[in-house]
């Protein structure tokens, strides 16, 4: 087996161990296709955790936000591990993840990013910031102004340090 065909029947064995991958630029269309993962997961067997598995550099915050809707209404609680790097919408659907159960491991690259337009002068980037603040404030219980500044600032953080701020609740360590 070989090419396209090996990558799909390893698709295939993560998806029946319930382990779902974001790995790339976020976009609709693979915010899209990790949502469909979400659903058959959950009407496969609503009650085992599913894991989503994060390496990505960020991407569309719409579609990040519609990937952590949809992970919240889920029945089973989705578990998000970063295995890479974090950054921008990436590092939402890390934080979005089933408290208790966000990991990064040691090496990983968190970062906040600021919302493209550089803080809008348009209303639609104004409620989009919002939105992006609002969530990133639920999830980690940071203030607003805190979640502002870390994005205006491109705050980058180790693993240990994310904890400490809420995005994730344990590092993964080797051994």
């Amino acid at each position: 087996m070989s090419g396209p065909r090996r990558g799909v029947e390893f698709e295939k064995r993560l998806l029946a161990a319930r382990i779902v991958t974001l790995a790339d630029v976020i976009d609709d269309e693979l915010a899209n296709l990790v949502i469909a993962k979400l659903l058959f997961l959950e009407h496969a067997d609503p009650l085992p955790d599913v894991t989503l598995h994060i390496d990505s550099p960020g991407g569309s915050v719409t579609a990040s936000l519609s990937v952590c809707d949809v992970m919240h209404e889920l029945r089973p609680p989705v578990s998000t591990w970063c295995i890479g790097a974090a950054e921008g919408a990436a590092l939402l659907v890390l934080s979005a993840g089933a408290r208790g159960k966000r990991f990064a491991h040691e090496a990983a690259r968190l970062k906040f990013v600021p919302v493209a337009g550089g803080g809008g002068a348009s209303p639609d980037l104004r409620r989009l910031e919002g939105a992006l603040v609002h969530a990133f404030a639920q999830a980690t219980g940071q203030s607003p102004s805190r979640i502002r500044r870390a994005c205006r600032d491109a705050e980058s953080f180790t693993a240990d340090e994310a904890v400490r701020i809420g995005l994730i609740d344990a590092v993964l360590r080797p051994g």
